[in-house]
This record gives C-alpha cells, sequence and structure tokens, in this order.
C-alpha cells in the first residue's frame, strides 16, 4: 500500500500565528503607551484621527487682597492669551466680558466685576507686566496668565 499524501499547511501555521500575534501586541502595546502620553510638556490627544498636543495654563484674577486661581485649563499650541480666556470660559468658572477698539481688546469684566471709574485689569504673564496684547500673546505651557485690578 502506498502512502497517501496529505497537503498539511499545519506545520506552517504556528509561525504565522506567532507573527500575527506579535503584531497586534505591539499594535496594542503602542496604543496603550500612547494614551495620556506627555509629549513636548502637553498631553498627547487624538482628536478625530488628528494627534494635537493638549497644553495646560493657568488663570490668576487679583482683585485687592482676594485672589482666584484656575488651573488646569488646556488649550492646543497657537492659541493668542484671548482665545485662550475664552476656551477657559468653557472649562471653569471664570467669566469676563471685552469690548474691541483700535488698539485692541479692552477687558472691563472679570467674574462680574467690573472695573469702575480710574481702574483697569492690568494683563500680567509669568509675574511680568506684559508689553504686549492678549491677541498678539501666544500662549505657552504652563503660562500663568494674571489680571490684577489696578487704578491709572
Amino acid at each position: 500500500m502506498e502512502p497517501k499524501l496529505r497537503n498539511d499547511n499545519s506545520s506552517q501555521f504556528f509561525p504565522v500565528f506567532l507573527g500575527i500575534t506579535a503584531l497586534i501586541l505591539s499594535v496594542m502595546f503602542y496604543g496603550v503607551m500612547s494614551v495620556g502620553m506627555y509629549v513636548d510638556g502637553g498631553q498627547d490627544k487624538e482628536v478625530l484621527g488628528v494627534n494635537t498636543v493638549l497644553h495646560t495654563a493657568t488663570i490668576k484674577v487679583k482683585d485687592g487682597s482676594v485672589t482666584k486661581t484656575y488651573q488646569g485649563i488646556t488649550f492646543e499650541e497657537g492659541l493668542s492669551a484671548y482665545d485662550f480666556l475664552r476656551e477657559a470660559m468653557k472649562q471653569s468658572s471664570f467669566d469676563f466680558d471685552a469690548d474691541v477698539y483700535d488698539f485692541g481688546y479692552y477687558i472691563h469684566t472679570i467674574n462680574g466685576r467690573r472695573s469702575l471709574n480710574n481702574e483697569y485689569w492690568k494683563f500680567v504673564l509669568n509675574g511680568d507686566d506684559s508689553k504686549v496684547r492678549m491677541e498678539e500673546h501666544e500662549v505657552k505651557n504652563n503660562d500663568v496668565i494674571e489680571f490684577v485690578l489696578d487704578r491709572f
């Protein structure tokens, strides 16, 4: 009796199975490691298939001896300080009202406190009086933006 010839692919199955398993595990590992990962000081986040880096900054509002702090406000790179304030309104209880003039935006009310007579909300960046307008300053990761009620 002649032996029957068998087309036995089972010997090829195991290496292919191992290769596919290794590929799947690699993709899963990369996905787990990249979620919540910090890149260039910001939080890596995928939005609609586009990888964006979210940064955080802080707002401080000083009215006399009272200081209110809003920490951990997230934003995408390239946002002006004015647009950052608008983003902060969406993420926190921070609120402001401003008018636009030829010289730029003028904030007259923060958290319901309107500047009166010879008062104004001074724009301070990282502890120093700002030399630029809000719409000119590009917010950086970990910036501290302060508004101090001051007098002319």
